[in-house]
Parts: structure tokens; C-alpha cells; sequence
């Protein structure tokens, strides 16, 4: 882009008012048990209701959750969400149980899961949340500039795809 071709920005297109974008990439990052699924479920519950969340605007659309790490206990918190959160019934909320690994070309998969998961719930890809990172690229090293830029590439081409935002939650080492 030359200087004399650059003209002022577009507005940018928020999912969560300052926060995360569309098409965006985030990491929501900390130590073991201190929240993190619990803090992205909540995030993207509200996305996918279109409720403002912590007092902050949101846009409504699908939220795709792959759950890779405990099924059992995230069919809890789903089950807790629903009682905390009456307005959560019927929002374009689906979670996938199932371990996928993005070295190994899951990206294609996960992207046909979201397409026809729009067709269902008539709202267009909003969010995807990948809990955990170590779960989403299993065999990976996540210390290996090689593994992560394998991973960083399926994200991408899934965000190209498909326009969603990627959240994806990391334990710290």
C-alpha cells in the first residue's frame, strides 16, 4: 500500500465492542484452573445471544465451541450456563466434543462443521473457540516455531474461510 494511496480506515467490525473483532484471532491465556473456559463460555454464550457482556456491546451469531479437553465436565458448565442464563435457550450455540488436531488437517472438517452449522442456525459464523490449544495440535509442540506456524495456519485459513473470530484458550507452562 503506498502512503499516497492509503485513505482513512473503515470502521472496525466488532463482535465484542473492543475486544474481539470479526475475523480476529485472540488467545485468552493463564495458569492451570484459574478460569479460562469458564471466562471464553461466557464470552461466547453472550456472542451468540447477542447480550452485552460485562457491560460491553456484543454482536449475535454463531458460536462453534470445541470443547477438546473434558466433555464430561463441559456438559456441566453447559448445563450451569442454561440455569444462570434463561436467555440462552435457542441461541446458535454449538459445541463439539471431539479432540481435532490442526497439524493434521482438521481445519477442512472444522470449517464444513461451522458452514453446515450456519445452514442450521440461520446466523452467519460469529466465533470459534479452540479449548485447548495443546488439545487442538496433539502430538505439536507448542514451544516449535514449526508446529505453531502449522497452527496459526489452519486458524487463518478457517478465519478466511468462514469470517469468524478464533478464540483459542492456553494453559501456561
Amino acid at each position: 500500500l503506498w502512503l499516497d494511496e492509503a485513505a482513512t480506515a473503515a470502521a472496525v467490525p466488532w463482535r465484542v465492542r473492543n475486544l474481539l473483532t470479526d475475523g480476529g484471532f485472540a488467545v485468552v491465556m493463564g495458569a492451570a484452573n484459574c478460569g479460562k473456559s469458564f471466562w471464553a463460555l461466557d464470552l461466547a454464550l453472550h456472542v451468540a445471544a447477542g447480550q452485552p457482556w460485562r457491560g460491553i456491546r456484543t454482536r449475535k451469531g454463531l458460536v462453534v465451541y470445541i470443547a477438546a479437553e473434558g466433555g464430561h465436565g463441559f456438559r456441566n458448565r453447559l448445563a450451569a450456563a442454561k440455569q444462570r442464563y434463561p436467555w440462552a435457550k435457542g441461541v446458535p450455540f454449538l459445541t463439539i466434543l471431539d479432540a481435532v488436531n490442526l497439524l493434521n488437517g482438521d481445519a477442512d472438517a472444522i470449517v464444513a462443521a461451522m458452514n453446515s452449522a450456519e445452514g442450521d442456525a440461520g446466523e452467519p459464523a460469529a466465533v470459534l473457540v479452540l479449548d485447548t490449544l495443546a488439545r487442538v495440535m496433539a502430538g505439536g509442540d507448542e514451544n516449535s516455531g514449526q508446529d505453531m506456524g502449522k497452527l496459526v495456519a489452519a486458524v487463518d485459513a478457517i478465519r478466511a474461510q468462514t469470517g469468524a473470530a478464533v478464540i483459542v484458550v492456553h494453559h501456561l507452562g
